[in-house]
């Protein structure tokens, strides 16, 4: 927890009002270590529950941060903020994330083997997501005089539908076909992940609220609440600073959106998945990277959208225009050409990582 002295410093020059660049760095670094307290918290809570209601805890809170910044950045009207943070959460942990993990392990493991089902029912999903985000798009642009109301009106029940195929998703991996992930018990957080493999757990030292002990109950529930509101407070000085933070760094609002924002939510997994790639266990790096896109996709997404119904200001919609919406069904393509013979390789991650510098780079000249 290098990173915790920030949580106050970020918060105190926020209050004070300094330099925006400073408030965005200070408490872009804060978020770090409070999306990992959040995640510990979460696994803590989930340990005294079953293993179907610890699966829900952490699918729920896997993507907090994503969801605090999403309606800080939607009270202050920057719906383009909260595209490009989507977005670039969605296509971070398919080509980034995956790709490292891909590429680091290739250089330890020559091939990998990879559980078809992890492979086959992510990358299904979030073709649907794709199919999802893409419906809005079209509509808008092929409509001759498309209606606003029209557009929020189909985001909101396409919203609602990939919520239910969310809900859908969690019963089909946590109950009725839970028996396909038996031989790596997969367990899911925003901040540290767990497989249990021949009674041994493995762990990436990524920092924990507890060690080898399990935390009282009520410790993890006050430090949850604490976390969110501290969470809470620095998205807002966040989100509030990106405008200055772009101006005085001349990096456009989309391109620190997309390619910065994702790494606050994502910094602990991000590590845990190479990790578990280094040490042979690629399916554990694969239901990481990829369940994390899906629940930006189909449950994150989805739940800003409904919320900005109940919230004033603009409404946000599904409609990420031409450029963006291709982009992401290029890199589900491509992930599922990576995962379509169930083995990994570095080449396989190179191609990853690759294809992520070239959508960073049209970000940065965006």
């Amino acid at each position: 927890m290098v990173l915790l002295p920030t949580v106050p410093v970020g918060l105190l020059v926020g209050w004070l009002g300094y330099s925006e660049a400073c408030i965005f760095i200070l408490n872009f670094l804060a978020i770090i270590p409070l999306s990992t307290l959040l995640g510990n918290s979460t696994e803590v809570i989930s340990s005294y529950t079953n293993d179907v209601i610890g699966g829900l805890l952490n699918a729920t809170f896997g993507n907090a941060v994503e969801v605090i910044l999403g309606i800080s950045a939607l009270r202050f009207g920057l719906l383009d903020v909260v595209k490009a943070t989507l977005l670039g959460s969605v296509l971070s942990n398919l080509l980034f994330v995956l790709g490292w993990s891909f590429l680091l392990g290739g250089f330890c493991h020559t091939v990998q083997p990879i559980n078809p089902a992890i492979s086959d029912s992510n990358i299904s999903v979030l073709a649907v997501a794709l199919f999802g985000f893409t419906i809005p798009a079209v509509f808008s642009a092929t409509e001759t005089e498309p209606s606003r109301a029209n557009v929020q009106l189909l985001s909101l029940l396409t919203a609602i539908f990939m919520f239910l195929l969310y809900l859908l998703f969690l019963i089909f991996e946590l109950i009725t076909h839970a028996h396909l992930y038996d031989t790596k018990k997969l367990v899911r957080s925003s901040s540290r992940f767990s497989s249990e493999e021949d009674g041994h757990n493995y762990f990436p030292t990524v920092g924990s609220i507890h060690s080898t002990s399990k935390s009282p109950l009520w410790v993890a529930i006050g430090v949850q609440l604490g976390t969110v509101v501290l969470t809470s407070y620095c998205s807002e000085y966040l989100v509030q600073s990106i405008q200055g933070f772009s101006k005085e760094t001349h990096l456009s609002s989309s391109f620190v959106a997309f390619v910065l924002l994702p790494i606050v939510g994502n910094a602990a997994e991000h590590l845990a998945a190479c990790t578990f790639a280094i040490k042979g266990n690629i399916d554990l790096s694969i239901s990481i990277a990829c369940g994390s896109s899906v629940q930006v996709a189909l449950f994150v997404a989805p739940l800003l959208v409904i919320s900005s119904w109940f919230m004033p200001g603009p409404l946000l919609t599904l409609d990420f225009h031409l450029f963006e919406t291709v982009m992401l069904g290029i890199a589900v393509a491509v992930t599922s050409l990576a995962l379509r013979d169930n083995t990994s390789n570095w080449l396989e991650g190179a191609e990853l990582l690759i294809s992520y510098c070239i959508i960073s780079t049209a970000f940065f000249l965006k």
